[in-house]
């Protein structure tokens, strides 16, 4: 990713704001999609080899390993702000929420983060609010930035050209009404539509019985991934860690981007994996499935043997 922001136009373009991604003739990569496994795959190593060092943990142990979790987050985090790509940094730093979380550092000192971690949101939220042209400022915001939370907050108050997305995301997914239109039958005009508001299509296509079952779909995945991690902890922490890891990639990027589409969260340029169209998104999914899929191996062949 430091590559990419010294990178010239020529194989560098700078693509909705964003210098995000490499284009070569006939092929293209964003970094940062294939950033976020390796990411999982560092705190999974970082924290399952802390615990086994660490089997008591007092609260050094707890602030030494979240430093180490801090100082893994921070340099993706600050080189895709400079991208800049927000909502890219966030999936990462939700990332090692979650591995705090599940790493078994204290509750008192998890509480004190959440604590910090809310009153600095909630600052940031109403500065942007508040003061929405120095926010660009104070917060180091681009302007379009600015505007998407503006519209978050009260889309009422804002131009239409500030919620054409918002409103076209809608339109298109509320049209589908119960079954859908089908495929065919497309007629809301909407940007973006094969990779950001892909969930839209789906409403405008199959009505509210295909979102539910897209839905259900991520939550089967999801749970899944969940019990698999459940079971291998007791043998082997790292793979387990993979599949929280991976968990909590798939989950933010489902409920931010079908978030943005009903209105609950912010636009941001956050894809559905899995669905959206996208070659890094989809090759980093399948790689982060694929390791997941070799934890679940491990998983049967320890449980064959110790049935034997």
């Amino acid at each position: 990713m430091a590559v990419l922001l010294v990178s010239p136009e020529s194989i560098a373009r700078t693509i909705n704001h964003s210098k995000s991604w490499f284009t070569l003739p006939g092929f293209s990569m964003q970094p940062s999609e294939f950033a976020k496994i390796s990411t999982v795959l560092y705190f999974a190593a970082v924290i399952s080899k802390h615990k086994e060092k660490y089997p008591k943990s007092n609260w050094k142990t707890d602030v030494f390993l979240l430093l180490k979790i801090g100082m893994i987050v921070i340099a993706p985090v600050l080189l895709i702000n400079m991208q800049p790509d927000f909502g890219s940094s966030m999936v990462y730093l939700f990332i090692a929420a979650v591995f705090v979380l599940l790493s078994g550092i204290d509750w008192k000192i998890i509480a004190t983060l959440v604590l910090g971690g809310a009153a600095v949101l909630f600052s940031a939220l109403w500065v942007i609010v508040t003061f929405p042209q120095m926010s660009e400022q104070v917060l180091g915001l681009e302007q379009y930035q600015v505007q998407r939370v503006l519209t978050w907050f009260d889309a009422s108050g804002q131009t239409s050209d500030d919620t054409f997305h918002f409103d076209r995301s809608l339109s298109a997914l509320g049209s589908g009404q119960l079954t859908g239109k089908g495929m065919s039958a497309l007629q809301v005009s909407l940007p973006e539509a094969h990779t950001d508001f892909i969930f839209s299509v789906v409403g405008e296509s199959f009505g509210f019985v295909g979102c539910a079952i897209v839905v259900f779909l991520y939550f089967l995945l999801l749970y899944r991934m969940l019990m698999l991690g459940l079971n291998s902890f007791h043998f082997t922490m790292f793979g387990a860690y993979i599949c929280f890891g991976f968990l909590s990639l798939i989950f933010i990027h489902a409920f931010q981007n079908i978030g943005m589409i009903v209105g609950i969260m912010p636009i941001t340029g956050i894809p559905l994996l899995l669905l959206s169209y996208g070659g890094s998104s989809v090759m980093s999914s399948m790689i982060g499935l694929g390791l997941v899929y070799r934890v679940a191996v491990e998983n049967t062949m320890q449980n064959d043997y110790l049935f034997k």
